[in-house]
């Protein structure tokens, strides 16, 4: 399997650990399941930024991952926040070691 697959398939099965944990935490209601979320600008812009750092091909799933993880919920600046920071933390794969040398260790 490549590692793109594997990531993919670890950003999958980390979405459903994630979807059970942000709605324990936010504050849930009744909308229906299929209804769009209505987000102004600058949530989405929050969403684009904390998708920023993952692999180019991780951000679609991120971006739908949050909005599964919001799904129900009231989307607030702070709810929006907490369930970006949640998903980002189970998609985000750190490298082992980074491919340059700093300045500072000449």
């Amino acid at each position: 399997m490549s590692t793109t697959a594997a990531l993919i398939a670890k950003t999958e099965a980390a979405a459903e650990r994630v979807k059970g944990s942000v709605s324990a935490e936010i504050p849930q209601i009744q909308t229906p399941a299929s209804s769009p979320l209505r987000l102004t600008d600058a949530q989405l812009d929050t969403i684009m930024k904390h998708a920023k750092p993952l692999h180019p091909r991780l951000r679609r799933a991120f971006v739908e991952h949050v909005a599964v993880a919001l799904r129900g919920v009231e989307i607030g600046d702070g709810s929006l926040h907490r369930a970006c920071v949640m998903v980002w933390r189970q998609m985000f794969d750190p490298p082992l070691e980074t491919a340059h040398e700093s300045k500072w260790s000449r």
